[in-house]
């Protein structure tokens, strides 16, 4: 994911200590990998209601990580992070969801093709992954392009619109 927050990134740098502390100040506790969270949890770490997460997921979007045996979803800090990341590109870009999918499928697909590069040796084989790889930043490039093209014809308009205002209370 290449957007971090400041709790996203400290939630990285010590997950090599087996422990994730989330930064949120409604949180004092740490949530160790191998714990598994309730919704309310997850929505609570990530600053979303429960009803995000599960409109998150009923898109497609988010996957709980298990289910208990009464249908209760659990999550592990993974997800939330991914919960973050979403809120985080949909502030940042104002993409609406299915634009967000595109990114997340993306990004999923980048991280599997530096998994393929690291088992292989093969020039071949390695030529093949950078292809793929160059074609689906070609289309986050795409995607995030035409958003700033549009917000940059929005944004003229707007300077537009305020000059003539301004000029016509200089005229008056």
């Amino acid at each position: 994911m290449a957007l971090k927050s400041a709790s996203r990134r400290k939630v990285d740098a010590e997950k090599t200590t087996g422990e994730t502390e989330f930064s949120d100040d409604k949180l004092s506790d740490s949530v160790t990998e191998s714990k598994l969270l309730r919704i309310g949890e997850a929505a609570n770490l990530a600053n979303v209601s429960e009803r995000t997460i599960r409109y998150y997921e009923e898109i497609g979007l988010i996957k709980p990580n298990s289910y208990t045996d009464g249908g209760c979803r659990r999550y592990t800090p993974d997800s939330v992070e991914q919960i973050i990341h979403i809120r985080e590109l949909q502030e940042l870009t104002s993409l609406n969801l299915d634009d967000i999918k595109s990114i997340l499928d993306q990004e999923e697909l980048i991280n599997s093709l530096k998994k393929a590069w690291k088992t292989t040796d093969s020039d071949n084989s390695r030529k093949i992954i950078l292809r793929e790889a160059s074609n689906s930043l070609a289309k986050l490039n795409l995607l995030l392009a035409t958003k700033i093209d549009r917000l940059s014809a929005y944004k003229q308009e707007i300077a537009e619109r305020q000059n003539l205002v301004e000029q016509m209370l200089s005229e008056l």
